[in-house]
């Protein structure tokens, strides 16, 4: 037991951005050192590491190690031993405590900026393009946790991530978009400053709404929990079309109900045109 959980520490932390690895990781995570990196520190990434190795596989190893004795029936002791290595795992827990604690302190405040257009009235069909696009973005780091995507540029200290996009109904026979820039830092203040820093570019003309496939912050900033989160509500009966080459996926837009990528608002949630008949 003690060697399956050091073996799975170690595919998760050193290898587990390794096709093979990434592809049974559920939820999806790649490269782990980079997307420590982009959450907390470049400078704590390594210490971070070694103490959270230190940590996990020092109990692991004494684990093993009761585990040959019983099988070979040892029965030499190493107190001195044991009295160190439970010293320097005390040590190695209280570092990374501290480290993290000062680390995820910037998260501790979250703010939003929101931008809201009312469509009075609806488009019957709202198509959905995109203008950035995340194929032309150049970059040397890349890492993703569930649906977002991070593209590190670290020449220009460029960060870039995906948005999330939410397309539901609404109650009122109207409806709206609303495009949220969402931070965080240690105060309230800063929090809404870091939003507003966000660049992200939107327009709606005609039935079509245009998207970019990402955010960008400033050069050289922390990632700081920003995301851009885009909210849109439609009547009852509207259908939503992406433009043709454009695909959901890029914009976080996940409706498992059916493949075809072309829904209509049924019950106050999009739903493939092919589940219903005669549609």
């Amino acid at each position: 037991v003690g060697f399956l959980f050091f073996f799975t520490f170690v595919i998760l932390i050193f290898f587990n951005n390794v096709p093979f690895f990434a592809s049974v990781m559920e939820p999806e995570m790649t490269n782990v050192h980079d997307l420590l990196g982009i959450v907390l520190s470049t400078n704590t990434v390594w210490p971070i590491l070694v103490l959270t190795a230190l940590v996990t596989l020092l109990p692991l190893a004494a684990l093993i190690w009761v585990g040959v004795k019983l099988i070979f029936r040892i029965k030499e002791s190493y107190r001195a031993v044991n009295i160190v290595l439970f010293l320097v795992w005390i040590a190695s827990l209280c570092a990374l405590a501290i480290i993290l604690s000062l680390q995820l302190s910037v998260y501790s405040n979250s703010e939003s900026v929101e931008k809201r257009l009312t469509l009075d009235p609806a488009p019957k069909t709202l198509w959905i393009n995109t203008m950035k696009k995340q194929a032309d973005l150049s970059y040397d780091k890349y890492a993703s946790v569930e649906d977002f995507r991070f593209f590190k540029e670290s020449q220009e200290g460029l960060l870039r991530v995906s948005p999330d996009l939410s397309i539901y109904g609404s109650e009122n026979g109207t409806g709206f978009i609303s495009v949220e820039r969402r931070a965080s830092s240690n105060s309230d203040t800063e929090a809404v400053q870091n939003a507003r820093k966000i660049d992200y570019n939107w327009k709606l003309s005609g039935d079509t709404l245009y998207l970019d496939e990402y955010c960008t912050l400033p050069a050289g900033a922390r990632w700081n929990g920003s995301l851009v989160d885009i909210d849109i509500r439609l009547p009852e009966g509207t259908e939503i079309r992406f433009v043709p080459g454009v695909s959901p996926d890029v914009l976080n837009f996940h409706v498992f109900s059916g493949e075809t990528p072309v829904w209509r608002i049924r019950e106050g949630y999009p739903q493939s045109i092919d589940d219903y008949t005669g549609q």
